[in-house]
């Protein structure tokens, strides 16, 4: 389905499934992230009875030092959320920084008028080597995954030459998002952390303390599991056993605080 020029994919799960007691999954998907990549975790929770929408935000997007796309792309999703019934909980499960950045534009979104009405209908977020501090040189070794040397060259250079940029357009972004990331406010803060210590394009020292900061504020509602070893945004294939069970049991906990309320 497309709005706005997005591409969103819901799967057949969310679509036939009328039990609106388990909440849809959003899977926001990590830069250079295709739809079958995004697929297989539909295919997960579709095989325990979770539907899911599905997107991903372009590179340009991602590592342009501007905000309105990533606010556009927030907001198109949010219309098509909007549109998808009004009583189903939402989870969003977000992938690296592509798929946090656009979350962070929809947890501002939220406090405006035009969709204040969806903030209770969020129940949870799960965040998959997300989110990700702003360090350059860990931007530098995203963006040039999976080239070949002449060409990771050439994309190291334009990294750096929009890292330029951004110190006149956005000086202080890297610090307005990490802010945002500990302060995010929907859904009461409930939030799951998947991450690894030897990650290299997520500084795992610095989301220890986003992690230790927010359950000092949320307290039992903050879960995180963090590997010793595993790959970025590949913590399933790692450790598919103990990355299901995580992401089921909050997805269950989510469900069971719904029907409490």
């Amino acid at each position: 389905m497309a709005s706005q020029n997005y591409s969103f994919r819901i799967s057949p799960a969310a679509l036939d499934n009328g039990d609106v007691s388990r909440p849809l999954v959003v899977l926001l998907g990590w830069y250079g992230a295709s739809d079958k990549h995004l697929a297989k975790y539909s295919r997960l929770l579709a095989g325990h009875g979770y539907g899911s929408v599905r997107g991903t935000m372009s590179g340009a997007a991602i590592f342009l030092p501007l905000m309105w796309p990533r606010v556009a792309f927030a907001t198109a999703l949010l219309e098509l959320l909007d549109g998808l019934g009004e009583e189903q909980q939402l989870v969003f499960y977000v992938f690296s920084n592509g798929g946090a950045f656009p979350l962070e534009q929809v947890d501002a979104l939220l406090q405006q008028q035009r969709f204040s009405h969806l903030s209770s209908r969020i129940a949870g977020v799960i965040f998959d080597s997300a989110p990700c501090y702003m360090h350059p040189t860990t931007g530098a070794e995203a963006i040039g995954i999976g080239c070949n040397l002449p060409v990771r060259v050439l994309a190291w250079l334009l990294f750096y030459a929009l890292v330029l940029l951004g110190c006149f357009v956005a000086p202080l972004r890297p610090w307005q998002y990490w802010r945002s990331m500990r302060q995010l406010r929907m859904a009461g803060g409930r939030c799951l952390y998947l991450y690894s210590a030897d990650d290299p394009l997520c500084d795992a020292a610095k989301l220890d303390e986003l992690v230790a900061a927010r359950k000092q504020q949320y307290g039992a509602a903050v879960a995180a599991k963090k590997w010793q070893h595993s790959k970025h945004v590949g913590h399933l294939l790692c450790h598919a056993d103990e990355y299901t069970k995580e992401v089921l049991q909050f997805l269950s906990s989510v469900s069971q605080q719904e029907l409490a309320d």
